[in-house]
C-alpha cells in the first residue's frame, strides 16, 4: 500500500523593520499611531513602488516594530518579492500619524 501526502503552504515574504520616532527636539513620540511605510526606487524624486499601512502601532519610548509584506504595489504585475530580489537599491519612507484616543 502506497500513501502520499500533499502539503499546501503559503509562503509570504516579509521583512522585519524597526525604528524610533522622535519630534524635532529629539523626544520620543508616543503611541498608538498609524504608520504608513513606502518603498521607493530612488533616494529623491522617485516613484513609490509599494506601500503598507499599519494602524494602532504601539510605540515604546518612540520605538516601533513592523513586519513588512507590502500588499499594495503600484505595478500589479510586480509584487514586493520582485522588488526585494530584483532591485539593486530601494529606499523606505515612514509616515507617522498619532491615533486619536
Amino acid at each position: 500500500m502506497q500513501s502520499s501526502a500533499v502539503w499546501a503552504t503559503s509562503f509570504k515574504e516579509t521583512v522585519s523593520y524597526n525604528g524610533r520616532l522622535t519630534n524635532s527636539l529629539g523626544q520620543p513620540l508616543e503611541g498608538p499611531a498609524t504608520i504608513t511605510v513606502y518603498l521607493y526606487d530612488r533616494a529623491s524624486a522617485g516613484d513609490w513602488l509599494c506601500r503598507e499601512i499599519f494602524t494602532s502601532v504601539p510605540l515604546r519610548n518612540g520605538v516601533f516594530n513592523l513586519s513588512l509584506s507590502f500588499p499594495v504595489c503600484q505595478n500589479i504585475l510586480r509584487n514586493f518579492s520582485y522588488y526585494l530580489f530584483n532591485s539593486s537599491a530601494m529606499w523606505v519612507e515612514v509616515v507617522y500619524q498619532a491615533d486619536d484616543g
